[in-house]
């Protein structure tokens, strides 16, 4: 799984570097740092002079909802050093500071679990495409007119930052035939591809079933039974609304 780390050279730009295994020539590209937002990447590192600054910490309070946030001084090495690490050297960094945030975001849920799912399962009964773990689903695309009915369809959920509901395509019904056999009430963990980071997951929520795709660096048991209870909990309350 290649990385991509954002490090904020000053109040206005950040260097945007991807590490690939194997490829060391990459020196990265200086970005405004008003896109740094909606750029994805795995983790940001910040000049510790800057913690002050009001622009840097705007910017920071979006970004901290998906990816590990470290000071320069954290880290232990400034901007000329980035720019010169490999994949290997920035995998050791990336590991530290994920495990950290991963387990503290999971803490985090499991404290405000309950009304997670009152908030999911209101979005669900009033709003499908709104549901943001979701990447294929089945919806009912209401009538337009008198003498029409009601259409089942499949919807498809994109993107690495904010995700976009789509109308799906082939080949969201092709991949959803594919897994037909493995949804069930409790979530399911079909595969995951250590090496490249990939993972599909399956569910039925409400008697519907739904398909997720994701790029994650990891998944621990703590990861998954808190996707499960999740899940469980949605089924549970929706079920009974």
């Amino acid at each position: 799984m290649n990385l991509s780390f954002g490090y904020i050279k000053n109040e206005n730009q950040f260097v945007l570097k991807e590490f690939v295994s194997g490829n060391s020539d990459n020196k990265g590209k200086i970005l405004d740092l008003e896109d740094l937002a909606t750029t994805p990447v795995q983790a940001v590192i910040y000049p510790e002079e800057l913690n002050q600054s009001q622009s840097l910490i705007s910017v920071l309070s979006d970004v901290k909802k998906f990816a590990p946030i470290k000071s320069d001084k954290e880290i232990g090495f400034a901007i000329d050093q980035f720019e010169s690490m490999n994949f290997e050297q920035m995998q050791t960094v990336f590991t530290k500071t994920r495990d950290n945030w991963v387990l503290n975001n999971n803490l985090s849920l499991m404290e405000n679990l309950f009304a997670t799912i009152d908030h999911m399962t209101t979005l669900l009964h009033a709003d499908r495409t709104a549901f943001s773990l979701t990447v294929i689903f089945n919806d009912l695309k209401k009538a337009t007119k008198e003498h029409e009915k009601d259409k089942l369809i499949k919807v498809k959920v994109e993107g690495e930052i904010l995700p976009s509901p789509l109308p799906g395509d082939d080949f969201s019904d092709q991949v959803m035939k594919h897994y037909e056999s493995s949804f069930h009430a409790g979530l399911e963990f079909v595969a995951f591809d250590t090496d490249k980071g990939e993972l599909v997951a399956t569910v039925t929520i409400l008697k519907s079933p739904v398909l997720m795709m994701a790029k994650v660096a990891s998944l621990t048991r703590l990861q998954k039974a808190t996707l499960a209870a999740l899940f469980d909990g949605i089924n549970a309350h929706g079920n009974r609304s």
